[in-house]
């Protein structure tokens, strides 16, 4: 069986926030290579997924990020999950 899961709902992003949320956003800030790998992993998520995989699940990754951050995007899978 197939989950799908929004990588933004494993990852915790709160550290770049602080560049959207101004009058201004940011975006490029926001969505910086070397931030996006300082995410860190939301409690549980890991966890959930690891059980999910142990269910017999295919864990099927999806974003709305830029293409430009796919690089940094996929060693933050590699490093945290």
């Amino acid at each position: 069986m197939l989950m799908i899961i929004d990588i933004n709902a494993l990852a915790d992003d709160t550290h770049r926030l602080g560049f959207i949320q101004r009058e201004i956003p940011d975006w490029q800030a926001f969505y910086r290579p070397e931030l996006i790998e300082k995410d860190t992993v939301f409690p549980g998520a890991a966890k959930a997924l690891e059980l999910a995989i142990g269910h017999f699940y295919t864990p099927i990754f999806i974003a709305g990020r830029p293409e430009s951050t796919r690089g940094a995007t996929t060693r933050w899978l590699a490093d945290k999950l």
